[in-house]
């Protein structure tokens, strides 16, 4: 999370993996502008970490969750 995060939506999903992945179409609802206050310059194939939230979260977890997936991704580099 060097940038932040982007706030989107989902507009399609690939119907096959590539390589256990799925492709991914995302509409950013506040342009390419970061939770961080960073513009990112939008370039083709990017890639990215993603989280599909499909239900209300409370302000606590929200607030957890990015602090988990830092110590997660410490730990599967430094294993």
């Amino acid at each position: 999370m060097e940038f932040g995060m982007l706030e989107g939506t989902v507009q399609s999903i690939s119907s096959i993996p590539n390589e256990d992945f799925y492709y991914v179409e995302v509409g950013f609802n506040k342009g390419m502008r970061t939770s961080y206050g960073i513009d990112i310059e939008f370039s083709q194939k990017m890639r990215g970490a993603a989280e599909i939230v499909t239900e209300n979260k409370r302000l606590l977890f929200r607030l957890v969750q990015p602090i988990k997936y830092i110590l997660t991704e410490r730990n599967r580099y430094y294993g």
